[in-house]
């Protein structure tokens, strides 16, 4: 097979060496890649330019030494150039591994058979490099298969093809046929205890098989209790076959247990008590709980229950009034068991029975301790009659604001202090330090008490009227008229429970101690008739006949209320005065600051002479009005008014 090989690429080598021989030109190649080019022959001729492998240049002269060839080659500047290169890194043929080969076709030499492979040959032009490839042996053109025996359920049969190209035979064998058996014959019944047992014969050629038939299940009767089952201990439970007397037994699952709530310790008014499933057949018990006397009342309870109790505790001072939510917190936890300490309970924050009956105090009447004036807080106090407990309580002058609170009138405050040359910081309505910071300098420029985290009525009076006499003449616009782009109608009115308890105290010759002549409360409410939108700053009172409200005025509310245009919305609100605020006359007004202009308004005037009840309707004669209220709370009666004036 090798010299067969060789035949061929021997032949295709000579007629490349003898084309070569024939020609007038010589050409060699480089065998290594970056091989100099010198100038002159020798190595230290200057180097002129690199051959890559493959490349070459026609070759004109060798050295006698016949160690250099002189070839004209493509300068890698353009054109063509001369120089010397070492003969031995020179082929006259092209180096095979530098050849990109420029194949011939391929040349059969060898057809192949469906039993041998062939052969084929092609070669390179350039390099002269030949190769051969053997050719696949073809496939058998077989002929269709013929039958030599044919198969039966006892032997298997065989067939043959053969090849029409070079005669080879194939043989294969055909698998015996199925039996075709007949019909099931039993040959044993089977029994609930024994197997049975079946057979068929083939038609063809006789052979039997035989198969074995299931036991028959067992043919059980009903099932007879051995023994119950209860919620201690398992039953037992048979039945029994027909057929062969064979019994089973089955085991009866334990019943559960019939629980019912069961008192293990009873709870009392003060404690919880503790309770169980208990089960009434064999008296087991699980799932023991504690359990609240009924009314008691502890933290993440929320019900219209723990409202009143909060309202108890708000009553006496315990918790805020505005902590009264019907959701049993940490803050009414706290509260609890700051009461229960002072009773000489238990301090564990649960309102049990006990507690609850103790909150509900049978209290005498308020007995005044300390007088509260406008800028000092008054105390009261008041015994249960049925127990050494006493209920002090701090009156304090209103408004109070204390740090953390978030209002439109601690908006006011930072405002008016920002503008007088103190930093409050921004006017967002929140008391925080920069506004403490900023009240203590205020209150220290104008020999105020200033307790830090508390603003009394005394400081707001004082920041406003410092506020108010800073203000520009030029900015003031006097009251509003009925013409007037801001126009505001004020109400102030004394609540109709503390007008009627004062004047109930009067006629039996007694002084109330929260109301008439001590203790005052009173409702207001301010709305913006006009055609322009304002903010509603302060209500202003000034006690006399003839109440300048520019300077020298108090200030009983602080707000900071968007008024829109033509009655769109209001403001109220109420507000509590002691019996030596002031003499003479009670003059109010509302301020309010135009929101387009920044010019400031006055409301009509509402006056309250502050004599007894029945001089005020003899002495209060109504001024001249101007403008109609805007709604029905803004008319001044007898009944709630003694002796209100309303003027423009």
């Amino acid at each position: 097979m090798k010299k067969k090989l060789l035949i061929p690429i021997m032949l295709l080598l000579m007629m490349i060496l003898s084309a070569t021989a024939l020609a007038d030109v010589q050409i060699l190649y480089s065998t290594k890649d970056n091989l100099p080019i010198h100038a002159e022959k020798g190595n230290d001729g200057e180097v002129i330019a690199y051959l890559k492998g493959g490349e070459g240049g026609i070759l004109e002269e060798i050295s006698d030494s016949g160690n250099w060839a002189k070839i004209v080659f493509e300068s890698p500047y353009g054109g063509q150039d001369v120089g010397w290169v070492k003969m031995k890194y020179m082929s006259y043929t092209m180096p095979s591994s530098f050849c990109n080969h420029n194949w011939t076709e391929w040349t059969v030499y060898q057809q192949p058979t469906c039993t041998t492979p062939g052969m084929r040959t092609r070669s390179c032009p350039i390099c002269g490099v030949g190769q051969a490839e053997e050719i696949a042996p073809l496939s058998h053109n077989y002929t269709d298969w013929t039958t030599i025996s044919y198969p039966t359920c006892t032997s298997t049969g065989e067939r043959m093809r053969r090849c029409q190209t070079c005669g080879h035979e194939e043989h294969e064998i055909i698998d015996r046929l199925p039996h075709s058996f007949g019909e099931w014959t039993v040959i044993k019944s089977p029994t609930c205890t024994s197997e049975g047992m079946q057979t068929h014969r083939c038609l063809k050629c006789g052979a039997e098989e035989n198969v074995t038939i299931a036991r028959l299940p067992h043919s059980f009767g009903g099932w007879t209790i051995l023994k119950e089952a209860t919620c201690t201990e398992e039953g037992l439970e048979s039945h029994t076959c027909l057929g062969c007397g064979y019994e089973e037994r089955v085991t009866i699952a334990k019943l559960p247990h019939d629980f019912e709530w069961k008192i293990i310790e009873q709870a009392t008014d003060h404690s919880a008590g503790i309770r169980a499933h208990v089960c009434k057949v064999c008296g087991y018990q699980e799932d023991s709980v504690s359990y609240d006397p009924e009314g008691t009342l502890r933290r993440g309870d929320r019900s219209e229950e723990v409202r009143e109790l909060q309202q108890l505790l708000a009553d006496q001072n315990y918790l805020s009034a505005d902590g009264a939510d019907g959701i049993f917190g940490g803050g009414t936890e706290a509260a609890i068991m700051k009461f229960q300490s002072e009773q000489d309970l238990t301090p564990d924050g649960i309102a049990w029975p006990q507690t609850i009956a103790r909150l509900h105090h049978n209290f005498g009447e308020w007995e005044t301790v300390k007088e509260m004036t406008r800028s000092t807080a008054g105390e009261r106090v008041r015994k249960c009659k049925d127990c050494p407990y006493e209920q002090h309580e701090i009156i304090e002058p209103q408004p109070t604001l204390e740090r953390g609170r978030r209002a439109d009138d601690v908006r006011t405050i930072q405002q008016m202090i920002n503008s007088l040359g103190y930093n409050a910081g921004t006017d967002d309505g929140i008391y925080g330090q920069m506004l403490d910071n900023a009240f203590t300098e205020f209150a220290k420029a104008n020999n105020l008490t200033f307790e830090p985290g508390k603003i009394t009525a005394e400081g707001i009076d004082t920041l406003a009227n410092k506020w108010i006499a800073a203000q520009p003449a030029e900015a003031w616009m006097g009251v509003c008229k009925l013409d007037s782009p801001v126009n505001l109608a004020l109400t102030v009115n004394p609540k109709e429970d503390d007008a009627k308890d004062a004047e109930a105290a009067e006629n039996a010759g007694t002084e109330k101690e929260n109301g008439g002549s001590s203790l005052r409360t009173y409702t207001w409410n301010v709305t913006n008739m006009g055609e322009q939108d304002c903010i509603f700053t302060a209500i202003l009172l000034q006690f006399g006949d003839n109440p300048d409200f520019k300077e020298n005025n108090y200030v009983v509310v602080l707000n900071n209320t968007w008024l829109q245009a033509n009655c769109a919305n209001s403001a109220s609100g109420s507000f509590t005065v002691s019996k030596d605020w002031g003499e003479g006359p009670m003059n109010f007004t509302a301020l309010a600051i135009s929101e387009s202009t920044g010019q400031k308004w006055l409301s009509n005037l509402n006056t309250f002479q502050t004599e007894q009840p029945e001089q005020q309707a003899e002495q209060a004669q109504p001024e001249s009005e101007t403008q109609e209220p805007a709604t029905k709370a803004n008319t001044q009666t007898e009944q709630n008014a003694p002796s209100a004036t309303t003027r423009h």
